[in-house]
């Protein structure tokens, strides 16, 4: 259900402890010797061999196609969510197939075990570029096993980790490069990465990076968005009793200023429980690395001594090291599998005497309304979501364009986040949304939530993307489950 607002005005890219979707549509992409592909109704250039041209690709929303290609796509998104360095990522083609498309013989084999996909050849990368440690993957399918297969597995040189990787290294080139790319990660629908540029691109910047893509026999998607601003972070209903519900501001304190009753603060994403404890799940940078502990958190406001001090707050342990941030308040090494985890953070409510609900705030937001989280899904290309702050309320209608990438903030790289586009700038999210719920938008109104993700951020210009963090990564970092009603 879509619920707009009337918002306008150009801000950079920023954390916002506000979350949001974006839709777009993938136009198929030519093979190396193919001349050009239309791409949302624009020709993107072909290039010297491995690399394209264009502006971004718009993935449409999944609403329309039939619930059992729905489902497997979100079944397909799971599986990469939980398997990064084995699969580079999953879409639905033009004719409503499921594709997942693996970086080696293990990917692949958990496509088909866990996905009962169909494996194809697809355009092949070297073979001298997969990584064939792994038992033997399942034969390939005749065409007529693959024509009738609801979904498929496709082969690729690179996994969702490498594709962040060669980002960083495309990025490290040039001080030109680090400057115009501002995004990048895995395009499953090229086999490669992609990398987004906020300006065109010198010769030799272009030369750069189709000299990478040669040297790792890696397909390279540049998208073009001139002028479009870099994400920024911004922490800026509004009393919430416990049990706390998702979408409710509180405030922070850093341990000589408070927002406890004005100015900067942050939105609750979801209940969450580790064991009998009870968290609440939020945005990461709302409490920055080495102050976090001295950071605390309220919800009916007070002077500092009502604050309750944060636990895992943009960070699992008591470690300083591994972050992605100049100042730390971004993605952090977590110490259970010593991977990047997205924009998160766990308040322990336990502390504080109080609990972690099972539902979230909804509607506008002087709205009264509240709703169950019934379930959690990872985020997948295609699905329409909301975004739901106590600055915004729940705003429905953006479009997931793509998953476990890396995008440049001022403070610097996040690492395993997604983002949603839209070509209306009132969608995007506001300062004070930040670590507000992200769930999937369903038709009609809704009566459960479907939890996806946690406000990140957004850049918004003449249009707008919405950058959050899927569920599945708090999952991974820290155990535990969200709180279901």
């Amino acid at each position: 259900m879509h619920l707009s607002k009337s918002r306008s005005g150009t801000i950079a890219v920023a954390l916002l402890a506000v979350g949001a979707g974006l839709a777009a549509t993938v136009a198929s992409v030519p093979s190396a010797d193919a001349g050009t592909a239309t791409t949302a109704g624009v020709p993107m250039v072909a290039a010297q061999g491995l690399v394209r041209y264009g502006p971004p690709t718009i993935v449409p929303a999944l609403n329309d196609l039939p619930a059992d290609v729905r489902a497997a796509a979100q079944d397909a998104a799971a599986l990469v969510e939980a398997n990064k360095d084995s699969l580079l990522g999953s879409f639905v083609d033009t004719t409503g197939k499921v594709v997942a498309v693996a970086a080696n013989a293990a990917g692949r084999t958990l496509a088909v075990a866990n996905l009962d996909a169909v494996p194809v050849d697809g355009d092949a990368p070297p073979a001298a570029n997969l990584d064939e440690s792994s038992a033997a993957p399942p034969e390939t399918a005749t065409p007529s096993e693959v024509a009738a297969a609801d979904t498929v597995v496709e082969p690729a040189a690179v996994s969702v980790e490498t594709a962040n990787d060669y980002g960083d290294q495309l990025r490290a080139t040039s001080k030109s490069l680090a400057d115009a790319i501002w995004m990048w990660g895995a395009d499953p629908e090229t086999q490669g990465i992609f990398v987004t540029v906020r300006t065109e691109l010198s010769l030799a910047d272009r030369a750069a990076i189709e000299a990478f893509a040669s040297q790792h026999s890696v397909p390279v998607r540049v998208e073009l968005t001139p002028g479009q601003p870099l994400p920024e972070t911004t922490e800026s209903r509004l009393t919430d009793p416990s049990p706390y519900a998702g979408g409710a501001r509180y405030g922070i304190y850093n341990g000589s200023t408070s927002s406890a009753t004005g100015g900067a603060g942050c939105s609750f994403g979801f209940g969450y429980k580790i064991g009998t404890t009870h968290y609440m799940l939020t945005a990461g940078h709302c409490f920055p690395r080495l102050s976090s502990q001295l950071y605390g958190w309220t919800v009916t406001g007070g002077d500092a001594p009502n604050f309750v001090k944060s636990q895992y707050a943009g960070k699992s342990s008591g470690t300083t090291t591994g972050t992605t941030w100049l100042n730390g308040t971004g993605t952090m090494l977590t110490a259970a599998d010593n991977q990047y985890h997205g924009d998160l953070a766990l308040l322990n409510v336990t502390t504080a005497g109080r609990s972690a609900g099972s539902q979230i705030w909804w509607d506008g937001v002087t709205s009264s309304n509240k709703i169950p989280v019934k379930t959690r899904t990872a985020p997948t290309v295609g699905d329409t979501i909301c975004i739901n702050g106590y600055k915004s309320g729940a705003d429905c209608g953006t479009v997931v364009q793509k998953t476990n990438i890396s995008y440049e903030y001022p403070e610097g790289t996040l690492r395993n986040g997604d983002y949603s586009y839209s070509t209306n700038p009132a969608d995007c999210a506001i300062p004070g949304d930040s670590g507000g719920s992200v769930v999937v938008d369903h038709p009609g109104a809704e009566t459960a939530a479907e939890a996806t993700g946690i406000v990140s951020g957004r850049s918004v210009g003449t249009v707008c993307y919405n950058f959050f963090t899927g569920i599945e990564e708090a999952i991974q970092a820290w155990g535990g489950n969200l709180v279901f009603g």
